[in-house]
């Protein structure tokens, strides 16, 4: 017998030999095997990142795979910054590939083309999320691209981006100050679950977005069914100590790769600290006066901060003056940025006079657009929005066709941006991503209110036009969406209201302040903007980017309950103007009516290539969409008509009736056969009236008697046996001729042919006795 030890040398030189030959076979089949970091999830589920295997001529590449999902993330930043740049040039882009779930994209070339809506959204949600923490002297053109290469239906692929693209960073020579990650935060059943199956959303009553990084929160998007603000500070904290752990993972993956270990150097500033010290001695006084004179005029405002650079460039002669131009307006912004903050903090007083929790005035119409189906005007301060509501058909549903998501869509909001609103003159490219970022924010806003099912059988569309906009143009948008919806007539469960919340802080001093309804001056020089929409009840939707470290949960539920209040006040302005949704639609409002059938006769009622359903709808001013649910059809018919959507009930009704033998029909004269004619006795089903049964007196031809067109009245007598065509009479319902005697039945054609067959015997016979 072996020993143990000379059995364990057996298996340690198989294993060495395995090890060489799948090592051999990888690199000459398979190619490099990459670096690899597993992070376990609370579900037992493995994210898995490899980098160094794939697009190694980026600046950094991974793979994140979850199961069958899997996101390749690329990174690529130029070595020098271009001239005159003040500011970091990041585009961040996420593309689904239609082959990773097996599909073809749709269109007339079939290819992917420009970024879908929900692709727009996830690389919004990846860009708010890294851009606070690269460098801010750090200005060279970046480009992250995230794109979905495997996936699969149940698995949500927004959840794993933001990780992809900060661990593409993290395994860079890139400037930053990561690493990020980000989750997907549910609360399902009375229970948060991280990065839940996309099946199990539709039991979860908030649906939240978070990245950080491991110290701070960076960014919150989401939506909700009134949840209350302590059950979205316990989704915070539970999504951040879940990221907590991604985070450390990249870390522990970019320890492992070697151009990781040194950051690239860079010098993309040009500085004069003489100038930048001059300008904070010589400015700053002024320019915090002006923020204490609470001025409400924006442009006016504007006018007297730019008064005072004129005036200290002033003293240089014009060569100078155009020489230090652009770094003189750069230290400027920091001086009034530092004036504007130091206000607030330690005076407690706004740029436009108001108080750290005071709403600006509110004035609001509804039913501004008589032609409209619902209008609303919201004006706060300097900030208002026309809203429109159309209510439409099924047949206006949007539809979503991404790689991982399908299915349709009966509400959407769209918020348009024009330049004029800002008093800026620029050109219309099109829809912009922030455009389609706000509107996202409004329709998750309303939509846990909007009626769903039989209380409401319209598609809704809700426009949000911004005329003027200085600060939270979007929580303006979903104000007027309310108004507009209740004035449309359309059920809203309650109506809903938003604000955006502002931050200023100092680190050094431990002093901040919490903004109510925040200018976009405040927006912009201060350290968050946060907002939130919701019903007096509770939170509906939310949306937060940080600027700055070390924000504790104490500021944020402070945030929260100040942004509670604000509500609340805001409601009770609306309420002023309409407090309910109007009883019904207005009396040029399509109406909808709904029927259902049997699922065998949807193809009755649309017709061979859909001829009897176009035919109903031109000749009743109707449109109808039907749906196959089930065992039954589900028809819509909508019209301004009341008598044509009644004319097209009716003449449905009448496909589906089932002709009872015996019952009287009035019915049109299809066709004129030799043998008699074909009656139309219900829409869509044609019977035989056989010429014997026209009249009682015998006819050689159909016509006259009757001609195509005519309609008359005929008695549904039999089916045959055999066609199953149904037989019609018209003269039993005539009156019998005097001395009318019935002509006798003719035999059974068994019978005649049973005669036949004893002729043709009969026949032999006689030719065979001839024969003989």
């Amino acid at each position: 017998m072996r020993s143990e030890k000379g059995n364990s040398s057996i298996a340690f030189f198989l294993h060495l030999l395995r090890h060489l030959f799948l090592n051999n076979f990888r690199k000459k089949y398979m190619g490099p095997l990459g670096i690899i970091q597993t992070i376990k999830q609370a579900d037992g589920q493995d994210i898995i990142i490899e980098t160094g295997r794939l697009a190694k001529q980026a600046d950094g590449a991974v793979v994140v795979k979850v199961g069958k999902t899997m996101l390749l993330a690329t990174v690529v930043s130029a070595k020098t910054a271009k001239e005159s740049v003040d500011f970091m040039p990041l585009s961040v882009d996420y593309k689904e590939k239609y082959a990773a779930t097996g599909k073809f994209p749709g269109g007339f070339f079939k290819r992917e083309a420009r970024p879908s809506d929900y692709e727009i959204l996830i690389a919004r949600l990846v860009d708010r999320a890294l851009r606070p923490l690269f460098p801010d002297d750090y200005h060279a053109e970046t480009q992250v691209l995230i794109n979905l290469i495997s996936g699969e239906q149940d698995v949500a692929p927004d959840a794993y981006a933001a990780l992809a693209a900060s661990a593409a960073l993290a395994v860079s020579d890139i400037p930053f100050n990561g690493p990020i990650s980000e989750v997907r935060v549910a609360h399902i059943n009375g229970e948060f679950v991280i990065n839940p199956p996309l099946s199990a959303m539709e039991d979860a009553d908030l649906d939240l977005m978070v990245a950080a990084s491991i110290d701070n929160i960076m960014m919150v998007e989401g939506e909700s069914k009134e949840v209350s603000e302590a059950t979205m500070l316990e989704a915070l904290k539970i999504a951040h100590d879940a990221i907590k752990v991604q985070c450390q993972a990249q870390i522990e993956l970019a320890a492992k790769v070697e151009t990781a270990k040194s950051k690239r150097e860079y010098c993309h500033e040009n500085n004069d600290e003489e100038l930048r010290e001059d300008i904070a001695k010589n400015c700053y006084q002024a320019c915090y006066d002006i923020a204490m004179e609470g001025n409400p005029n924006k442009h006016s405002r504007s006018e007297n901060f730019e008064a005072v650079l004129e005036k200290y460039l002033e003293k240089y002669t014009e060569e100078e003056r155009e020489e230090k131009a652009e770094l003189a307006k750069r230290y400027f912004h920091d001086v009034e940025k530092k004036a504007v903050r130091d206000a607030i903090l330690n005076e407690h007083t706004r740029l436009d006079g108001r108080s750290l929790d005071q709403i600006r005035p509110i004035w609001t119409e509804v039913d501004y657009l008589p032609s409209v189906h619902g209008s609303a005007i919201f004006t706060r301060g300097e900030t208002q929005s026309l809203v429109t509501v159309t209510l439409g058909s099924k047949l206006d549903e949007q539809t979503i066709d991404g790689a991982v998501i399908e299915g349709t869509s009966k509400f959407m909001l769209h918020y348009n941006f024009p330049g004029f609103s800002t008093g800026e003159a620029k050109p219309n490219r099109g829809v912009s991503r922030r455009e389609i970022g706000h509107g996202n924010l409004a329709e998750r806003a309303l939509k846990p209110m909007i009626p769903t099912g039989e209380e409401n059988p319209y598609t809704i569309r809700v426009v949000s036009d911004i005329l003027e906009s200085n600060g939270s143009s979007s929580m303006a948008s979903v104000c007027g969406g309310t108004l507009a919806l209740m004035d449309a007539g359309v059920q809203m469960r309650k109506p809903v209201a938003g604000i955006a919340m502002g931050l200023i802080s100092d680190s050094k001093t431990g002093k901040y302040a919490v903004l109510s309804d925040i200018l976009g001056d405040e927006d912009h020089l201060g350290d968050m903007d946060f907002k939130v929409t919701g019903t007096a009840d509770g939170i509906t939707a939310c949306q937060m980017d940080i600027k700055v470290d070390g924000l504790t949960y104490e500021v944020l539920e402070q945030a929260l309950e100040q942004a509670r209040k604000g509500r609340i006040h805001i409601l009770g302005e609306m309420a002023k103007t309409i407090d309910k949704p109007r009883p019904d639609y207005k009396e040029f409002v399509p109406r909808i009516e709904k029927m259902i059938i049997d699922k065998e006769f949807i193809g009755a009622v649309i017709g061979p290539g859909g001829k009897i359903i176009q035919e109903m709808q031109r000749e009743t001013n109707t449109v109808i969409s039907i749906e196959e649910e089930g065992n039954f059809g589900i028809i819509e018919i909508m019209s301004q008509d009341k008598n044509g959507i009644e004319a097209a009930k009716a003449r449905i009704k009448g496909i589906v009736a089932v002709p009872e033998i015996g019952e009287i029909y009035r019915g049109k004269v299809k066709n004129i056969m030799p043998f008699g004619a074909f009656v139309e006795i219900l829409p869509g089903k044609d019977a035989l009236l056989h010429i014997s049964e026209i009249s009682y007196e015998r006819l050689e031809t159909v016509e006259p008697t009757l001609k195509e067109g005519d309609e008359i009245d005929v008695k549904l007598i039999g089916v045959d046996p055999k066609t199953n065509k149904l037989k019609l009479s018209r003269k039993v319902l005539l009156p019998k001729p005097e001395g009318y005697v019935e002509p006798a039945p003719r035999p059974p054609r068994s019978a005649n042919r049973d005669n036949k067959g004893d002729r043709d015997r009969r026949n032999n016979n006689r030719d065979n006795r001839n024969r003989r």
